[in-house]
């Protein structure tokens, strides 16, 4: 049973994990942004 368990839990895994990175990516992403905005908002004034 666990050699026909262990394939499953690779499969099953592997894409959470990108799922997980690929939010923490375009939080950060939308996080640097926002603040870029500000900055650039605060140099115009």
């Amino acid at each position: 049973m666990p050699a026909c368990k262990s394939p499953f839990i690779k499969a099953v895994r592997l894409p959470v994990f990108e799922v997980f990175m690929f939010d923490i990516i375009l939080v950060f992403a939308v996080l640097s942004a926002t603040m870029l905005f500000d900055w650039t908002k605060q140099f115009s004034k």
